[in-house]
Formats: structure tokens, C-alpha cells, sequence
């Protein structure tokens, strides 16, 4: 028996190219309804996925002195009060320890603590934490580097707009 007469005697298993394109329909609609507004309580996505910005973006105010940011491992903390910033990466099992960079302090007259706001960069998930003052329209921001090393911009003025 010769190769093509087994393969004749197979029953063809490929569905054909109209099965295909309604399987993939089936599933982007089974899909799309879980992952909808309306099926997210069902399953929803997860949170790690996107950037956090603390108890803020859950809508409730900020309790305490602190605010944190976090994503994937790594995570921003911020004493409100006083300006200073700490990043922390966090191990990716037992063995790792957990890094921290040095304290940075925020410019209090550059950036005074009643008048700062902080932000995440959210669009690549880079850490890169943003120091805004929306009164004087200044900016900065806040990078780290590898081993949690701390680098900072220059402060960088937004004031030409309203001139």
C-alpha cells in the first residue's frame, strides 16, 4: 500500500474554510460577552494588567498620609506631608530580595505638598512617576533606573501656555 492510498483511506479532519471562519466568530462572540461592561462581573480582567493609582482609582478618597502607585512588581510610595518618594521592586520569588531606592525628597518650593500631584506614567508602563504642580505649571519626573536608582528630570514649566 502506497502513502496516498492511506491518506485516501483517512477521513479528512480539517474542517473546511467556512467551519473555520464561524468557529472563530462562535468564539470572538463567547469572548466578547464575557469581557463586555455587561459580563465583566462575570470575568472580569485583571487589575495587574493596568497601572494603579492606590485607593484613589477605586474612587475613594486617600486615607492616611501615604499614596502608592503600583504595577506589575514594582511600586511608587509617596509621604504626602513631607514630599519624599521611594520606589520598591519587589522579588519575583523567595530567594530575591526585595529592592528599594534611595529616599527622594520633592522640591517643597517647586512643588509644595499641598499643591503637588502625582501621576504614574500609564501609557508603556515605564516607571517614570510624574511630579506635577497644576498651579505654576511646572513638571518633573521621577525615573527608576536599574537597582532602583533614582533619576530626576529637570523641572520643566508649562506657564508660556497662558502667556
Amino acid at each position: 500500500m502506497t502513502k496516498s492510498d492511506r491518506s485516501a483511506m483517512r477521513p479528512a479532519l480539517r474542517p473546511s474554510p467556512i467551519g473555520r471562519s464561524v468557529l472563530l466568530v462562535a468564539v470572538g462572540v463567547i469572548l466578547g460577552s464575557l469581557l463586555s461592561p455587561g459580563g465583566g462581573d462575570r470575568f472580569p480582567l485583571p487589575t495587574g494588567l493596568f497601572a494603579q493609582e492606590g485607593v484613589e482609582s477605586g474612587g475613594m478618597s486617600v486615607e492616611g498620609d501615604y499614596q502608592y502607585f503600583t504595577f506589575r512588581r514594582n511600586l511608587w510610595a509617596i509621604h504626602r506631608p513631607t514630599g519624599r518618594v521611594q520606589f520598591m521592586l519587589f522579588p519575583d520569588g523567595r530567594e530575591d530580595a526585595l529592592v528599594r531606592s534611595a529616599v527622594h525628597q520633592v522640591d517643597p518650593t517647586e512643588f509644595p505638598p499641598e499643591q503637588v500631584r502625582f501621576q504614574l506614567s500609564e501609557r508603556n508602563l515605564t516607571n517614570y512617576l510624574w511630579v506635577l504642580n497644576p498651579v505654576t505649571g511646572k513638571a518633573r519626573y521621577l525615573r527608576a533606573g536599574r537597582d532602583a536608582v533614582l533619576e530626576a528630570s529637570e523641572i520643566h514649566s508649562a506657564g508660556a501656555l497662558a502667556q
